[in-house]
């Protein structure tokens, strides 16, 4: 990569603060309960009575998907596949209904909202602060061009490949990376690229690259098995990825706005993934 000998890349575990957990209060931010409700609950029986109400609700989700998801769903995307825009619209909404609406979709993503997390944290605050945070996670910036630094700031976030989620987070933020460099200068020093620009951006292409990667790798065997060329199926999945795009383009803008607390940012991201599939629902 042109670095110093010294430089031995970017520390194995990720060095993200205390409270950024997004494994640990993920179930309740993303069943929208506020705080007042959980305060209310304070004795044993009702706790019980509504974690029991909770699972019966996740049992009832993940029938709904077992049943409409991989039946319905792949069906009507195999049918949509290349067609119109409206076609590949109704295709995504059958998709995030099958998956148990936006709510059950958006949580499982867990490991592609801990991904999200960790870009917000690296490159979020000035330049010294972005700077600090990634020396501190053993990634040297200094004199190194932004498409090095990039490169491990990949295997700093990227999950073990433990298992097809895991893989599919880890290709999509390597994308993310790639796609990066159609919209700035990838050659440049890393010290000057490092702005708030760059994070919304990387931000936003890791979001769309993830989703459309999802609905690829759950739904379109079918498609892909009855199109007549190869033509048809980039073109299929051109139409796919420019719908997601869109999406992601209206959404994330409201949620990632200056001033948002380290605190704050779980919560932000949840409602950010959920708030996408609430697009895809409704149109």
């Amino acid at each position: 990569m042109g670095t110093s000998s010294l430089y031995k890349g970017p520390k194995s575990s990720v060095l993200l603060p205390s409270d950024f957990d997004a494994e640990a209060e993920e179930e309740e931010k993303l069943e929208g309960d506020s705080a007042g409700e959980s305060d209310e609950n304070t004795t044993g029986e009702e706790d019980t009575t509504e974690e029991s109400s909770s699972d019966d609700e996740d049992k009832e989700n993940e029938k709904y998907s077992t049943t409409y998801s991989f039946q319905s769903a792949r069906r009507n995307f195999t049918k949509s596949f290349g067609g119109s825009r409206t076609d590949v619209k109704s295709a995504v909404r059958g998709y995030v209904k099958a998956l148990g609406g936006s709510k059950q979709a958006t949580r499982q993503d867990r490991k592609a909202r801990q991904v999200t997390g960790g870009i917000y944290y690296l490159f979020s605050g000035t330049p010294s602060d972005v700077r600090r945070k990634l020396e501190d996670a053993g990634i040297s910036v200094e004199k190194r061009p932004v498409r090095d630094v990039l490169s491990d700031v990949i295997l700093y976030l990227a999950p073990p490949a433990d298992n097809l989620e895991d893989s599919l987070v880890t290709n999509s933020l390597s994308e993310a990376m790639s796609e990066l460099a159609e919209v700035i200068d990838i050659s440049e020093d890393a010290i000057e690229a490092i702005n708030p620009k760059l994070m919304e951006t990387l931000l936003s292409q890791f979001v769309k690259c993830y989703i459309f990667n999802k609905i690829i790798r759950d739904m379109t065997y079918g498609a892909f098995s009855k199109s007549d060329s190869t033509k048809a199926v980039k073109d299929g999945e051109t139409r796919i990825k420019e719908y997601v795009d869109a999406i992601v383009d209206a959404v994330l803008p409201t949620y990632f706005i200056e001033g948002v607390k380290q605190e704050e940012i779980n919560k932000v991201i949840g409602d950010m993934y959920e708030a996408c599939y609430q697009e895809a629902e409704k149109m």
